[in-house]
């Protein structure tokens, strides 16, 4: 693996990374104000639907992308 593959597949994995830890404290932050502080989870669900819509959506584009198909019966 070169280094400008390392690189970017870094830069994939850092984004949903990111997106989730600004969830977790998100969450946190929410959960400490309450009597007993107790962690809101609903700001990491939606996180994750996010970051899964995402990645369906590069999937569809990819293939929209790819050429069709052909087949060599000749």
């Amino acid at each position: 693996m070169s280094s400008g593959e390392a690189g970017r597949q870094l830069g994939y994995a850092a984004f949903p990374v990111i997106l989730l830890a600004i969830a977790a404290f998100i969450g946190w932050r929410i959960g400490r104000k309450r009597q007993p502080p107790k962690f809101v989870a609903w700001p990491m669900g939606v996180a994750a639907i996010l970051l899964v819509l995402g990645m369906l959506g590069m999937q569809m584009r990819q293939r929209a992308d790819d050429p069709p198909p052909t087949s060599k019966t000749r």
